[in-house]
């Protein structure tokens, strides 16, 4: 649970080394959205909070102050690069993985420079996703295996999914 800090001007998280990893789910694909949260939200230790868009990812990412941002990387009519960096420059301590299809790989470079810690296929198993989602909670990042991914593999070669990379 949040709290309103009126000192600092600021919402806290709850003291209890039980609360809940709060995931902000970035997509404007009504079914996706809607699908990729109700899997999510059945896990106790994750709070899903969907947005459309840029402006509403900025505003419910003010609000919930989360851990993760699950965004899409394709989102229409919008620059979900763009996206990534404000959240990332708003909530420096926010986990952003961003979910596409098949990423190309100078695109996952941008993303990397931008903060973004990793990627996730949309086409992914729930393990991987909830995998994902708590990777911070456990204190590590997927940002370096990511890195070391995008440089040792040509640009001609797509990203698998369900590869791990260590």
């Amino acid at each position: 649970m949040l709290y309103f800090n009126r000192f600092n001007q600021q919402f806290v998280a709850e003291k209890s080394s039980v609360s809940k990893i709060r995931v902000l789910l970035v997509e404007d694909n009504r079914l996706l959205r809607e699908g990729i949260s109700a899997m999510l939200n059945e896990q106790p230790d994750i709070r899903v909070v969907s947005a459309t868009g840029n402006g509403d990812a900025l505003a419910k990412a003010k609000k919930i102050m989360p851990h993760v941002v699950l965004l899409d990387m394709g989102l229409r009519s919008q620059n979900s690069l763009r996206v990534a960096e404000l959240i990332k420059r708003e909530h420096p301590k926010a986990e952003i993985v961003v979910t596409d299809l098949i990423p190309v790989q100078s695109e996952v470079v941008e993303y990397v420079k931008a903060g973004v810690a990793g990627f996730i296929l949309k086409d992914a198993t729930i393990d991987d996703f909830l995998h994902t989602i708590r990777l911070p909670r456990e204190r590590r990042s997927c940002r370096r295996r990511w890195r070391a991914h995008c440089f040792l593999k040509s640009s001609s070669m797509p990203l698998k999914a369900g590869k791990r990379i260590d």
